[in-house]
Order: structure tokens, then C-alpha cells, then sequence
């Protein structure tokens, strides 16, 4: 198998329904211009206004989004190079691609996505020349057994599948490295042992269509019946398997295709047969593939209605505000997905989300999972694990949910790892550079410097800011007498992150790594009296999203892992 990336579509810039939709009654032409409005508003910082694939937000994404105007799409009942149906292009829409930086739209309604398609079909000359062909349709799925399993193992060796992801489904085959998309950019290989990620879908009958129909503009074929009705006769001696498959493992491959026809025997089946047979063999690998996923996981949806958000009403936040505090067993949490803008190879796929109100302050609780602890970003060669919460100023709006954008801005609370470092044990240039041949360091005071030694300590503050103008300028980065590991920032759009100042933090909080989870407690005021704070209503509803940055990936500034909007009900049950 040539490369099951499913990688991002970062499609349709919206989401769609599996099950039947309802078509409203208006002319193409009304449809497509209500598209072009909701596409502007919705698709185009990622897809371009053109359509291309290249919005502004684009130069933070990898994968890069889709480009439209090309009339391909990864993923769809139709073979590779067809156009993809409707239903094709709403289901990608009202799902989502987990595991891709493209989210779910399910907050639209269907006549917005119906326009929305019109829309994109308009963007393409393909569409207005050619149609949908041999659409597939995908019949009930057999049970699993151990038996089938095990003959999809044979399949998965046979088809060369490992070649590309791998012999154990890592995604580190002996072609993974040299893999290309129709525009010659480097893809990597789909990792099956990542679960719930499946950017087709992560349902049986998902990865069979993805299996029978390939994915678009990436090196990975569709298997349809003429790739999977084989001959036992054309193996050889498997001699290509022995570098990868132990004795044993090829012994039993070899049992596998005894049991084959021969080439003749299915030169003389009729339609039905070789579909018959075909069939066994793509779903013997489908479930061989879903045997390779983590068993402890379950899909994660990227569907905002489906996950309930609630800040529930307690009695006092204090006994909340560490992130080991057993009140937070308690709670009701939300498991949502992390949208990844950056394609890795990690295991944060979601975010546990928890939060609590006593009706004068809020307190979230994040856990993530994060297999190393990256809290020395102490110079620019570094980088540390993070997390966010981000507000629109105006619950009402319905601003980009990367960052806000020029119309709406947003209200940003960033926990730091190497901030939390700093409330633990201070660390400076000595810290970063234990072997430097400096006598004297002016800059670090807060740990207990030389400085301190000659000077009172206040003195030796006024001296460390003579050198170190970033912190005597107020800026938050540099300044070595921290009040709160989070820091308070606006935003409207990329490039505007700005940060509060000293002056204008009252966000407090605190992290905790153990296990291999981050877990981080944020705690404000409901109504703060600061600019560009968001003012919070017990018992109003407001959209909410996070990120995580992991340091060990090299996260920082657009490079992370984000969440879709949610609506947050604050003093819910």
C-alpha cells in the first residue's frame, strides 16, 4: 500500500452530515452567492479567497490547505481523480478531518453548507463539465473475527502496504521518506497506531471507502476490486517480505495464499464473485489496520454540538485553584479534539476540559497528554510546553478561531511551563549557560545572584534592570519578578498577539506535569475592571477555545495544537 496519509484536507473550510440532507429550494446562482458570503467569512483565510489553497493563514499549516480550483479532493466515494459528490464534500464538511488542522462546521446549518458546496464547485471549471462517476456503495459490514484480522495481517504484507507505514503501522516504512504530494511537498505516511485520528473517518465503513478509492493528490491508491482479486500464483517466494516479517509471520502468509484462487479460476468468476472477493479481502484489512490503534482510545470527534461545555456553580473557587485538588475529581469534564495546524506525529489528540464558577470568579482546568516536560525555554533555542484559553471580546461574534481577526478581537489567557519553572526555582543566564566563563552576572537577581551578595536586594533589582532594558521597560518576557505563571493578551488576527503589560495581569494559575500529562489551572474574576478582559456572565453563554504547545516538537507562536469554538455555559450542573 502506497501511503494511507490521511493526511489533511483542510477541504472545504466547513463541515457536513454522513446522513441525508435536505437540498432548500433556490436557484444554483442564489446558492452560490450565499456561499461566496459564508466561504469569505469561514474558508477563505485558510483556502485563499481565490480558492487556491493559499489564505493567509496558510503559511501556518502543514499539510497546506486544499486548493480547490484543481477539483480534487482527498477524500470521497469516487475514484481517485473524480470529482467527489455532494454528500462526498458534506460529510468532510460537517465532520471535519481529525488528525488535519481542518475543523468541523457542524454549526451551520444544512442550506449554509449546501450554498457553501455550490460555492466551491464554482471554483473549479471541472464542475461545470464534468459529473461524479462510479460512485461506490458500501454494504453491511461483516463481523469482526480473529480469523479476519489475521488474513488482513497477509493482506497488509501482500499489498506492499508496509512499505510506506510501516511494518507494525508506524509510518516509518523503507518509502516513507521519499513520499510526495502532486505538488512535489514532502507527506508522511499515516500512523495506524495513532487512534481516532483518521481524517476520513475513523468508522469501518470510513476507512473502507478511503481504502477502495484512494485519497486525492497524495501517492496513495484506490485498492478496488482489480487490485485485490489475486492469483496465488503471483507471489513467488515472498523473498521481499524477509527483512521485515520474522519466519513465522511469512510461514503464515504463505498459508494465506494457499487458500487463494488461482488466476483462472478468477479469470472465470462473474461480477459478483470478484466483488465478493474483493470485499473480503478490504475488510479483512480494514480491521486489521483498526487492530493496530491504541486500544485505551476512542475516536474523537471534531463536532462542536456534541460536546456540552459547562463552567458548573460551586461554592468557593479557592479549593480549585491547584490542578491536584481532589474537588476537580468531581467535575463533569469535556474530552475535545486538539486540531493539529502542524502535522506530528504526537499523541495530544484532545484536551480534557474542566471548569467551575462560585459567581465571582471562574476557575478551567486543561489536562493534555505530553510524554516530556519542556519547561526550560530560557533563551530562543529553546522552547517549552504551553496552553491557552482564548475569549471573544464580544460573546456575540463569531470571530476566526485562529487568533480573532480584524473585526473581532480576542481574549487570550497563556500559561507557560517556563513561567511555572520560574514561581519553583528561579533560572537565568547561569542556569542556561552553567559552564560560561562570566565572573559576574548582573541579571540574575531573583535566584540569589552575586549582585546580591554586595547589594541590598532592591539595589540589586535597579542594577539588573540597568543591564536588561526588556524587563525596565515593563515587558512581561524579561522580567524576573513574575506575579502569575499565565499571561493576559489580545489579539485580532495573526501577527497582533499583544500582551497586556505589567499593568494589566489578573489571570492566575498554575501547571503540574506528571505521568506524562500536563494538567494547568487558569482562575480570573467573572468581571474584571481591565481593557480588552472579557466579561464573563453567571449564567450567560460564550464560545471558548484552547491550544497546547508541545516544546518538544518546537511549538511556539502559530506552531501548536488549537480547538474549534465551543459554547460555554457559565453556573451549568
Amino acid at each position: 500500500m502506497r501511503y494511507f496519509n490521511v493526511t489533511f484536507l483542510f477541504s472545504a473550510c466547513m463541515l457536513l452530515s454522513m446522513s441525508r440532507f435536505s437540498l432548500a429550494q433556490s436557484s444554483p446562482s442564489q446558492s452560490t452567492e450565499r456561499g461566496k458570503d459564508l466561504y469569505e467569512k469561514y474558508c477563505a483565510t485558510c483556502h485563499g479567497a481565490d480558492g487556491t489553497g493559499q489564505g493567509t493563514a496558510s503559511i501556518y499549516l502543514n499539510p497546506k490547505p486544499r486548493d480547490f480550483t484543481r477539483g480534487i479532493f482527498k477524500f470521497q466515494s469516487t475514484p481517485v481523480g473524480a470529482l467527489p459528490t455532494d454528500e462526498d464534500l458534506h460529510r468532510t464538511i460537517l465532520k471535519g478531518m481529525p488528525g488535519s488542522a481542518m475543523p468541523s462546521w457542524d454549526r451551520l446549518t444544512d442550506q449554509e453548507r449546501t450554498d457553501l458546496i455550490e460555492y466551491i464547485k464554482s471554483l473549479s471549471p471541472r464542475f461545470s463539465t464534468e459529473k461524479p462517476t462510479d460512485v461506490m456503495e458500501i454494504g453491511n459490514e461483516p463481523p469482526k473475527t480473529p480469523k479476519m484480522i489475521q488474513d488482513g495481517k497477509a493482506v497488509y504484507a501482500l499489498a506492499s502496504c508496509w512499505s510506506c507505514h510501516g511494518k507494525n503501522g508506524t509510518g516509518d516504512g523503507p518509502s516513507a521518506s521519499t513520499l510526495k504530494d502532486d505538488f512535489d511537498r514532502a507527506i508522511q505516511p499515516y500512523n495506524f497506531t495513532r487512534a481516532g485520528t483518521f481524517k476520513g473517518g475513523g468508522s469501518p465503513k470510513d476507512i473502507y471507502r478511503t481504502f477502495n478509492t484512494g485519497i486525492g493528490g497524495t501517492p496513495m491508491p484506490g485498492y478496488d476490486e482489480g487490485a485485490l482479486t489475486f492469483g496465488k500464483e503471483g507471489f513467488g517466494d515472498l523473498a521481499n517480505l524477509s527483512d521485515n516479517y520474522a519466519v513465522d509471520e511469512i510461514r503464515e502468509i504463505k498459508r494465506f495464499i494457499e487458500r487463494l484462487p488461482t488466476q483462472d479460476q478468477i479469470n472465470q468468476m462473474g461480477v459478483a464473485d470478484r466483488k465478493r472477493l474483493a470485499d473480503q479481502m478490504r475488510w479483512s484489512l480494514v480491521y486489521y489496520v483498526l487492530s493496530l490503534s491504541n486500544p485505551a482510545k476512542t475516536q474523537i470527534t471534531y463536532t462542536i454540538k456534541d460536546h456540552a461545555l459547562s463552567s458548573s456553580l460551586t461554592s468557593g473557587i479557592a479549593p480549585f485553584t491547584d490542578p491536584t485538588a481532589i474537588q476537580w475529581n468531581d467535575m463533569h469534564g469535556a474530552d475535545l479534539a486538539l486540531i493539529s495546524l502542524w502535522q506530528r506525529d504526537t499523541q495530544a489528540d484532545r484536551i480534557l476540559v474542566k471548569s467551575v464558577t462560585d459567581g465571582r470568579s471562574i476557575a478551567f482546568r486543561l489536562e493534555w497528554e505530553d510524554t516530556t516536560r519542556d519547561d526550560d525555554a530560557i533563551y530562543f533555542a529553546k522552547f517549552g510546553d504551553a496552553a491557552a484559553v482564548q475569549f471573544p471580546l464580544d460573546p456575540a461574534s463569531d470571530p476566526f478561531f485562529g487568533m480573532g481577526d480584524t473585526s473581532f478581537v480576542v481574549n487570550i489567557w497563556h500559561w507557560k511551563s517556563w513561567w511555572q519553572k520560574d514561581f519553583e526555582h528561579y533560572a537565568g543566564v547561569s542556569k542556561a549557560f552553567p559552564r560560561n566563563g562570566t565572573d559576574f552576572y548582573p541579571f540574575d537577581v531573583a535566584g540569589g545572584s552575586r549582585a546580591e551578595y554586595f547589594v541590598s536586594a532592591d539595589s540589586a533589582k535597579a542594577l539588573s534592570k540597568t543591564w536588561n532594558a526588556g524587563w525596565a521597560s515593563g515587558n512581561l518576557i524579561s522580567a524576573q519578578d513574575k506575579k502569575s505563571t499565565v499571561e493576559d493578551l489580545n489579539a485580532k488576527g495573526f501577527g497582533t498577539l499583544t500582551s497586556q503589560g505589567s499593568g494589566g495581569q489578573n489571570v492566575s494559575g498554575k501547571g503540574l506535569w506528571k505521568d506524562g500529562k500536563w494538567a494547568a489551572v487558569f482562575v480570573r474574576a467573572l468581571q474584571p475592571q481591565e481593557k480588552g478582559d472579557v466579561v464573563l456572565e453567571l449564567g450567560g453563554k460564550i464560545p471558548v477555545a484552547f491550544a497546547v504547545w508541545d516544546g518538544a516538537y518546537g511549538d511556539r507562536n502559530g506552531q501548536k495544537m488549537v480547538t474549534n469554538w465551543y459554547r460555554l455555559t457559565i453556573g451549568g450542573k
